[in-house]
């Protein structure tokens, strides 16, 4: 079975610089933004393969240096979570490399196959990737999804169709799931 790359096939222009620069710099092609979304403020951090966190539960660490706000993957990234919180954004094209282990990224891979204001079950999950009965390890996976919201661990739900587990409580999962239904 061949599941969705966690990559788009559309990367976003960063920068050029030259190699003694980036020397300097260390670690600094990974760099962090934050966006005021109706649900909160949400912290987006993005790496030289894509976006790799999406935060939107502060307190938000100060582990990766503040974005330019000239950076076009991180405006990028902006405008799409906007767009998504308008209602007129249902798929998100932003290359993602959520790091993680094979399990997780085939759970996080399933996920972006939810279609937007529908959900599945943890074992209907567990399943797709190869794994029936493995729906507690799928919600361990879906709890530790680093880029919730744009892989959308909020479309996950019970066995019997309640809100179960979300990282960033059931209010906000309730209110995403709301949001999607009626956009």
């Amino acid at each position: 079975m061949t599941l969705p790359s966690l990559s788009t096939t559309r990367p976003l222009p960063r920068p050029t610089r030259s190699r003694s620069v980036l020397r300097n710099l260390g670690d600094s092609l990974t760099t962090a933004s934050s966006v005021a979304l109706p649900w909160g403020r949400a912290r987006v951090v993005i790496g030289p393969q894509g976006v790799i966190e999406l935060d939107i539960r502060p307190p938000f660490h100060d582990k990766y240096p503040q974005a330019p706000a000239s950076d076009p993957m991180h405006r990028a990234a902006h405008e799409q979570l906007r767009a998504y919180a308008r209602g007129q954004l249902k798929d998100f094209s932003l290359p993602l490399d959520p790091q993680g282990t094979p399990f997780q990224r085939a759970v996080w891979a399933a996920l972006l196959r939810i279609p937007y204001g529908e959900t599945r079950t943890y074992g209907e999950i567990a399943a797709m990737i190869g794994h029936p009965g493995a729906a507690r390890a799928v919600g361990m996976a879906c709890r530790t999804n680093p880029i919730g919201l744009i892989i959308p661990c909020h479309r996950v739900v019970g066995g019997d169709g309640t809100l179960t587990g979300y990282a960033g409580g059931l209010a906000l999962k309730a209110k995403l799931l709301q949001h999607e239904r009626t956009h």
